[in-house]
């Protein structure tokens, strides 16, 4: 049968035809059922990289280690997951600092890092918070001068797209 991707035992589909999903180490052999690694695609529709971004396209799209004929490029997806007994795949999350917010891929790290652009930032963390059914993203910044959280939004606005904006931005003594 198939290979039906789960999540959190809710079935996510079946994988589209002409692709193949391996689970492997960080050395890409392929792991057994049970053993938790990275999910890896490799099939006629594995893109050519991202648009512009060199560094991470040689990450995440390297060459395909197995000669399956359907692709030269193997996708590094980033997922953690493992092939159950029935050899079902089940993901456990992500083995990157990666989130998912309103269908929006998010690296906090970013918005760190555009954070601490700021000359009043010294610290900084971005975290998600969960809220019942909802996940924000929370900015905590300790400052070397004086400034406002809503000061410090309009700097991100100008440099980040809206959907990494935070939610809340906590100054801290």
């Amino acid at each position: 049968h198939p290979l039906q991707p789960y999540y959190n035992d809710v079935p996510l589909g079946n994988i589209i035809p002409n692709f193949k999903a391996y689970v492997l180490d960080n050395q890409n052999r392929i792991l057994p059922p049970g053993c938790p690694g990275e999910v890896c695609l490799t099939g006629v529709g594995v893109g050519k990289g991202y648009l512009n971004n060199p560094e991470r396209t040689a990450l995440s799209f390297v060459p395909n280690p197995f000669g399956d004929g359907m692709s030269e490029r193997m996708y590094r997806t980033g997922d953690l997951g493992y092939i159950d007994e029935y050899g079902q795949m089940v993901f456990l999350g992500r083995i990157d600092f990666q989130v998912k917010i309103r269908g929006f891929r998010i690296e906090l790290g970013e918005i760190e890092a555009r954070l601490r652009t700021h000359t009043a930032v010294s610290q900084c963390v971005a975290v998600i918070k969960e809220t019942g059914t909802d996940k924000c993203i929370v900015a905590y910044a300790q400052l070397n001068t004086e400034l406002s959280a809503s000061e410090l939004r309009d700097y991100l606005q100008h440099a980040l797209p809206h959907y990494m904006i935070p939610d809340h931005i906590v100054i801290l003594e």
